[in-house]
């Protein structure tokens, strides 16, 4: 039963190091009020997490832009609270922000098994 519990808890570990390991935390270049990252698609990478930090108050404006053809994309920003707003690609996000933290940008490919990339503006005011 102990090494049973201990197995369950190693594994419970690897798989919040391997979450966070996939996210990865967009930081803006001193004096810059966008930036830009490309995110891939893969057989085994359906969806990208970025987590970038906002207070209340500024306006975001995110845009994904694929760099592969034909690959569609969708995604959300989720609030700190929790609270998610998305859309299909292109700009999934133009807004106020009523809260301080960190906001969550998912990305996801529409289709199955296309593997590509895409390009990550978000932009923040």
């Amino acid at each position: 039963m102990k090494s049973r519990a201990v197995a369950f808890l190693l594994l419970l570990l690897i798989v919040a190091h391997l979450d966070a390991a996939m996210t990865r935390r967009i930081r803006f270049q001193r004096g810059h009020t966008s930036a830009e990252v490309v995110g891939r698609f893969n057989s085994k990478v359906t969806e990208n997490l970025f987590v970038i930090h906002a207070s209340k108050g500024q306006h975001m404006k995110v845009e994904i832009k694929p760099r592969t053809a034909n690959l569609i994309t969708a995604g959300t920003v989720d609030s700190p609270s929790g609270k998610s707003d998305g859309g299909p690609g292109g700009v999934i996000f133009d807004s106020d922000l009523i809260e301080t933290g960190d906001y969550k940008i998912r990305v996801f490919e529409r289709q199955q098994n296309l593997p590509g990339s895409f390009a990550l503006r978000v932009e923040i005011k």
